[in-house]
């Protein structure tokens, strides 16, 4: 229901703004067509709602033959700019109204935060199976489950960067994508100086950092929010609340101290 209440909104608004943007919208077009030969429209691929790839239109900026590769792996790609394609990517005109809202309208796309799997979408989309021929996937079937957002229970050597129940989201990305890659490399490094083979997390204890997890963010109002947070952009998924809310700090103490313990929780074989 209230994924239908959204797509309603998305509709009306969109209309709205259509009326509103139409002359301005005109206007960049004629711009376009009359300063350089070539489409007014740029297509690239996207991802929409479950994971979906569509076309996506913006006003183009480039000239006709250039690379279609992102501008900053194009040396002096200025360049390649249109006369007015400067102008319209400096106040982001390119993708100012017409590509979200149209397909919005359409039912292509929705707002960002209904566009991808986020905290799972990206792993489930790689289709991982262990050595049993489980896929990741169906083990979180119910939810995601992690140790720390780093390692899944039964999956060996299964590494992954701010996965569910780890801070990720709810902190600064690059601080949290730098613990995580510290702490994987010292497990690892253990794993080689002691000659195993294998790293896996614990059922018992992924459980109870998953139940801890939990127990944080019901102290808070996140799990009572209609959100990605807990699954609500994927239509027929189990709401699970994802991200850790203990603080960044708190977060890599509990690290810190795992790894202070012999990796508690961590089975190496």
């Amino acid at each position: 229901m209230r994924l239908n209440n959204k797509r309603t909104f998305d509709l009306l608004a969109c209309i709205i703004l259509i009326c509103i943007f139409f002359i301005p919208m005109v206007v960049i077009s004629i711009l376009i067509f009359s300063t350089s030969k070539g489409p007014v429209l740029f297509w690239s691929e996207r991802i929409g709602q479950f994971n979906k790839i569509f076309m996506m239109p913006k006003f183009r900026t480039m000239l006709v033959g250039s690379p279609a590769v992102a501008t900053h792996l194009i040396k002096n790609s200025d360049n390649l700019l249109s006369p007015i394609g400067g102008f319209l990517r400096r106040f982001s005109l390119d993708e100012g109204f017409s590509p979200r809202e149209i397909k919005m309208a359409i039912g292509i796309a929705s707002d960002p935060r209904y566009a991808k799997g986020n905290m799972t979408g990206a792993v489930n989309a790689i289709e991982i199976s262990n050595d049993k021929g489980i896929t990741l996937k169906s083990t979180w079937n119910n939810g995601p489950k992690t140790y720390l957002g780093i390692m899944v229970s039964d999956f060996p050597n299964l590494f992954m960067i701010t996965g569910p129940q780890s801070p990720g989201v709810k902190s600064q990305m690059i601080l949290s994508i730098e613990q995580h890659v510290d702490f994987i490399h010292s497990l690892i490094k253990h794993k080689k100086s002691n000659n195993y083979n294998t790293i896996t997390a614990k059922a018992k204890n992924q459980d109870e950092w998953v139940n801890h997890n939990n127990e944080v963010a019901h102290n808070t109002l996140y799990p009572l929010a209609h959100s990605w947070y807990n699954g609500d952009n994927i239509a027929g998924k189990t709401r699970n609340f994802m991200p850790y809310v203990g603080g960044v700090a708190n977060y890599k103490n509990i690290c810190d101290e795992i790894v202070k313990d012999n990796y508690k929780g961590f089975e190496f074989s």
